[in-house]
Order: C-alpha cells, then sequence, then structure tokens
C-alpha cells in the first residue's frame, strides 16, 4: 500500500480519498470471504464428507410428529408436521403419546 500524503488536500480531497479507501477495503474483505467460503467448504468436504449447507442447516432435536386416529376406519394416521391435512382430522382425533 502507497503512503499518501494528505496534508496538501482539500477537505473534499480528503472525503474523497476516504471514501476510495472505504470501497477498497470493503471489495478486497469481499474477495477475501469469497476465497475463505470455498476454502471452508473444501475442508467440510475432504474431512466430514458434507457441505457447509448441511452443517449449517442441521438440528440436534427430532422433528416433532402427531398421530391422528381415522374415525371411519381406526387406522393410525401419522402427520409430520409437513404438508396438507386431511379433512377428518381434527385435534379430538389427536393420539396421545404413551
Amino acid at each position: 500500500m502507497v503512503k499518501t500524503d494528505i496534508t496538501q488536500m482539500t477537505a473534499q480531497e480528503i472525503k474523497d480519498y476516504l471514501q476510495q479507501r472505504e470501497e477498497e477495503a470493503a471489495k478486497q474483505l469481499r474477495l477475501n470471504v469469497a476465497k475463505w467460503k470455498e476454502e471452508l467448504e473444501a475442508h467440510c468436504q475432504k474431512k466430514y464428507g458434507v457441505s457447509l449447507a448441511t452443517i449449517f442447516t442441521a438440528t440436534t432435536k427430532p422433528r416433532e410428529t402427531k398421530q391422528y386416529k381415522n374415525p371411519e376406519d381406526g387406522k393410525l394416521y401419522t402427520y409430520s408436521g409437513r404438508g396438507k391435512l386431511p379433512g377428518w382430522v381434527k385435534p379430538e382425533h389427536e393420539v396421545k403419546a404413551n
């Protein structure tokens, strides 16, 4: 990095110079972060065989499921909390876990 003598600059020139330095620093940071992310992704793939996305979206708590008993045929229906529920499912049909 070349040193710049600001003693001969006007206030506006100093302001512009500082703005330019901030923009260059931000650009360099973005480049470094991209490189670091690639290195980290490669390390995770090599050492653990998983991607960063898998690591950051993993959870330790199990997915909560509920079971409902169909009033017509008595069969159990397990609902994982995703998707549309059948029309017959109502809170009173829920089977409580023991």
